[in-house]
């Protein structure tokens, strides 16, 4: 493990500034037809710590708690 990190180069400030505006491009990203699915599942691991489901029957619906890597919450309700 070693032997790999020390053939990692550091990121280049350019490529830093690129990497870090994709983020900006996410939603075009994710809604684009060529964006496969196996991406998109790769998108989801990389930045979801935990997901909790609740479900309720009046209205049938399920409530979602998406904690996400660096503290951020979201939730919803699909129904």
């Amino acid at each position: 493990m070693l032997w790999i990190m020390l053939r990692i180069r550091p990121l280049t400030i350019e490529q830093r500034q690129r990497l870090l505006a994709l983020g900006d491009d996410l939603e075009q990203l994710w809604d684009d037809p060529r964006s496969p699915a196996n991406l998109k599942k790769r998108i989801l691991r990389t930045v979801l710590e935990e997901v909790i489901a609740d479900t309720t029957d009046d209205p049938p619906s399920v409530h979602l708690k998406l904690h996400c890597v660096g503290g951020s919450h979201t939730q919803l309700t699909v129904r």
